[in-house]
């Protein structure tokens, strides 16, 4: 997604049911109406996001006999892989004004911008569509794909990754039952959320970068063995190369077939797997190219 770019949207999407009483109002019916006939996205204001911030981007929502609500989306950010929305709400009874507020989601997609799940902020705890009827997670889920279609402006990342101190060379063995972790302040690295066992909160250990490539250790503990690493090269917000550097394999119930693995990082960045087992030593050197490639030698 880019900056600078134009919106030209009025989304409606279709009422869901909130429960008030009394007659729908006439403007509700209206659009409730012209949403049935036509089922239609409409175009209207033109607005320069990152000079306004502002978007005509709407809901009208009815709330039962004689309720509806205007939701008007006031300012939309993404960063990374969430879109936050903040709506100013106009309740209706009878036709008549009677509450104005403000509420704030924050839309959240995988990498292939597929939604995963939406929060209502001040409600962080629990998914905002699992306290939905079907209708109203239909309702969601239509805004969501729409909103991905937009050139919403994007907040850089200032820092997603912790810089470290630790120096080059390197080659200390990591004590996986005590070691801190930090936690990727971002979710928009293409191919990394695979190789952090699925997990929302991606755990890391920072190496030292080369130029702008950023070099991780990740911990593969989600399937049989606890103890496995892997080094982890990010560019341009992109995996490039990932590699097994240390950890423990054996053949369950058979000490004698345990492989131990360990790795070495110099100044130039060349890179040294070490796997030991009980009869024989195996060593492969890499080296971790300039555009993050990490290639046997």
């Amino acid at each position: 997604m880019q900056t600078n770019r134009i919106f030209n949207l009025v989304l409606i999407i279709p009422l869901f049911m909130v429960g008030c009483k009394k007659n729908i109002i006439s403007k509700s019916q209206y659009i409730n109406d012209k949403i049935e006939k036509e089922n239609v996205y409409r175009n209207s204001d033109t607005i320069n996001i990152p000079e306004q911030n502002n978007l005509k981007l709407s809901l009208v929502l009815s709330c039962g006999s004689g309720c509806a609500m205007t939701y008007n989306a006031t300012k939309i950010t993404q960063t990374g892989l969430n879109i936050k929305v903040t709506f100013t709400v106009d309740m209706y009874i009878d036709e008549a004004e009677s509450d104005t507020y403000y509420e704030t989601y924050i839309f959240s997609y995988d990498d292939a911008y597929r939604l995963k799940k939406i929060v209502k902020v001040g409600d962080e705890k629990e998914s905002f569509l699992e306290t939905q009827s079907d209708d109203n997670q239909k309702s969601f889920t239509d805004f969501a794909k729409e909103l991905v279609k937009k050139k919403i402006p994007i907040i850089p990342h200032e820092n997603c990754f912790k810089e470290t101190s630790v120096k080059l060379p390197y080659s200390t063995s990591i004590n996986y039952k005590s070691v801190k972790y930090n936690y990727l302040k971002c979710n928009d690295i293409k191919g990394l959320q695979k190789l952090a066992c699925e997990k929302e909160n991606i755990r890391y250990i920072p190496l030292p970068t080369k130029n702008d490539i950023n070099i991780i250790l990740m911990p593969q503990d989600c399937g049989d063995f606890s103890y496995r690493f892997y080094l982890v090269t990010i560019k341009n917000n992109s995996v490039i190369g990932n590699l097994y550097v240390e950890g423990e394999w054996q053949e369950p119930e058979d000490d004698s077939s345990k492989e131990v693995t360990t790795f070495s990082l110099d100044s130039k960045y060349n890179l040294q797997v070490k796997t030991k087992t009980n009869t024989s030593v195996i060593i492969k050197n890499y080296i971790i190219s300039s555009n993050g490639e990490i290639a046997e030698k």
